[in-house]
């Protein structure tokens, strides 16, 4: 096998587009909050993750697979975390995604009960022609009334 092939599938990795790099407040804040336990699992999960990937550590910070064995946590996760920490900010980073904001209802519960209601009732009935839809019996009728009218 060539060399040059070899040397191709071992490309280096691109650089982090994210890099976390703590003040001295917030390793203090994410430290205690690891060390004190006392909040739900996946914000001590992200405290850890942004510990173990600040840049400004001794030794620098570790790359997200080395994070992902040591905390048995998805290279994805790891990688929202930063991008969260970056972009937003410490909170956000700590947090969990938003949900998605739910449109408004276009009907309230009266107008939807009527909406269901027309549409569960039998159509109108609809005649081919005005001539077939007219009777004898209602073309008399309809002379009696205009007759009465006048």
């Amino acid at each position: 096998m060539d060399d040059r092939a070899v040397e191709s599938c071992h490309l280096p990795m691109p650089a982090k587009k994210y890099i976390v790099s703590l003040t001295l407040e917030e390793r203090t804040e994410l430290e205690q909050l690891v060390n004190t336990g006392k909040a739900p699992a996946y914000k001590i999960n992200h405290a850890r993750i942004l510990l173990k990937a600040d840049t400004q550590q001794q030794g620098g910070g570790w790359n997200d697979a080395t994070i992902s064995q040591a905390l048995d946590i998805s290279v994805a996760t790891i990688e929202r975390v930063r991008q969260h920490f970056v972009e937003p900010g410490l909170a956000p980073a700590l947090g969990r995604k938003q949900p998605l904001q739910h449109p408004s209802r276009a009907l309230d519960g009266e107008q939807e009960a009527h909406l269901i209601a027309i549409a569960c009732s039998a159509p109108p009935c609809r005649p081919q022609s005005l001539e077939s839809a007219v009777t004898s019996s209602t073309a008399s009728e309809l002379r009696v009334r205009r007759n009465h009218l006048s």
